[in-house]
């Protein structure tokens, strides 16, 4: 008989519970409502303990949107955060698989960081680029322009297959996209993979040497980005028979293929 009860008694809890994480769940992502009720939901599930899918989970909805009052959206969002963290390890593969298919990843990968390390993330972000045709995919082009910028934060340790990558995006239709892979490229790849007696070497310039010879209008700003890395950190062209040849206004190209401002 008592067994039975007990049965029950821990049925009853149960079915509680999980109509409590249902309820709070449906507040935690309603932007059209009252402010407290939806800041309770995120507190809810900061102390839910012994549920981290759960807590992880519908904490994240928090990141899916902006409330149009900044203070309360940064508040709302820094709590969360600190709800996914302190789920420790928990959190890792269920932010991993959050971040193959969100649109906002900033939030999220402030919580990756905290559980893992700087290493990790940037091989996330690498791992997610898309190289598949963007023309009508507004969201993938999105992605993807997030995912370089983020990138730039971070020490680069990538393969050769994974600069092989931002190479291919810098040819991309997105003038967005072209420009924040061909940043990360003269900012972090190839500043990376300098030899470090010869910094004016390094096998992933071909990626952007093109780029000087280009006069077209829309790759204006790669061109400039490009010209500018290459005086700044004294790398060489390697084309001889046309650097020798070609002219750039306010720039002089030397016989070992550095170039210098005028």
């Amino acid at each position: 008989m008592f067994s039975k009860l007990k049965q029950r008694y821990a049925q009853y809890r149960r079915q509680r519970l999980e109509a409590r994480i249902a309820a709070n769940a449906a507040l935690i992502r309603k932007l059209n409502v009252h402010k407290m009720e939806r800041a309770a939901a995120i507190d809810f599930f900061c102390h839910l303990a012994g549920h981290p899918e759960d807590c992880v989970t519908h904490l994240l909805k928090r990141f899916s949107f902006a409330d149009d009052n900044s203070i309360v959206d940064t508040k709302e969002k820094e709590q969360a955060l600190a709800g996914i963290i302190a789920q420790g390890e928990a959190a890792i593969p269920i932010l991993r698989n959050y971040l193959t298919t969100a649109d906002r990843i900033g939030w999220p990968l402030k919580a990756l960081l905290a559980t893992t390390n700087e290493q990790e993330v940037a091989q996330l972000l690498l791992e997610l680029l898309d190289l598949s045709e963007q023309d009508f995919d507004l969201n993938t082009v999105e992605k993807n322009y997030d995912l370089l910028c983020h990138l730039t934060d971070y020490t680069f340790s990538g393969t050769a297959e994974d600069v092989a990558k931002i190479g291919k995006l810098i040819h991309a239709k997105d003038e967005r996209v072209r420009l924040a892979a061909t940043e990360l490229m003269t900012e972090r790849v190839i500043p990376s993979s300098a030899s470090s007696t010869d910094t004016t070497k390094s096998p992933y310039l071909k990626y952007i040497e093109p780029l000087v010879y280009d006069e077209t209008p829309e790759n204006s700003r790669l061109r400039i980005t490009v010209v500018h890395a290459y005086t700044e950190h004294g790398w060489a062209l390697k084309d001889k028979d046309r650097y020798s040849r070609y002219r750039i206004d306010g720039y002089r190209i030397h016989k070992d293929g550095t170039i210098t401002a005028t």
